[in-house]
């Protein structure tokens, strides 16, 4: 009898072994969840970030073509039309023709909007057309994990330089 004892006391069980496994292994699982999570959160914030920095080339190039000339590369815009911005030969231009993706991942768009002044000369949504100033609205978008993002952006550009 005493040797039965002495075998429960000194050694480790099977049943001991079996929980420690079991909390192991649901450690394991919270921690791999986290880690999941982190890293869909992380990919998601590069892509955003890139989108950002995508919408601010946009309106540099507009910037651009407005110092070029405002009669010649801004004046002529729709208003309402969708515009997409093109290099070819070193001349970068803004075309409605959808060139599909650009860096692998982004579909980029810019929509050209008319500027309307109130009475105190504040921008509004209705009022008098002011042909020195336009709205642009960039918008950039991606799939990420099956799921479609975007980012945006609204500039107001007014013809300063008076070309």
């Amino acid at each position: 009898m005493q040797l039965i004892c002495n075998k429960i006391k000194n050694g480790f069980g099977l049943v001991e072994l079996l929980v420690v496994i079991f909390i192991i292994s649901l450690s394991l699982v919270y921690i791999f969840g986290i880690v999941s999570q982190l890293t869909k959160a992380s990919g998601n914030a590069h892509f955003s970030y890139q989108a950002n920095l995508i919408n601010e080339s946009n309106f540099e190039i507009i910037r651009a073509l407005r110092d070029s000339s405002w009669t010649t590369n801004i004046a002529p815009l729709i208003s309402g039309a969708t515009y997409y911005t093109n290099t070819q030969g070193g001349v970068v231009s803004l075309t409605q023709i959808d060139p599909g993706l650009i860096y692998q991942n982004f579909q980029s768009s810019i929509v050209v909007g008319m500027v309307y002044r109130d009475g105190s000369d504040n921008i509004a949504s209705s009022g008098t057309l002011d042909t020195d100033m336009k709205k642009f609205t960039s918008a950039t978008s991606w799939t990420f994990r099956g799921q479609n993002k975007s980012a945006q952006a609204v500039y107001y550009l007014g013809n300063i330089i008076g070309n």
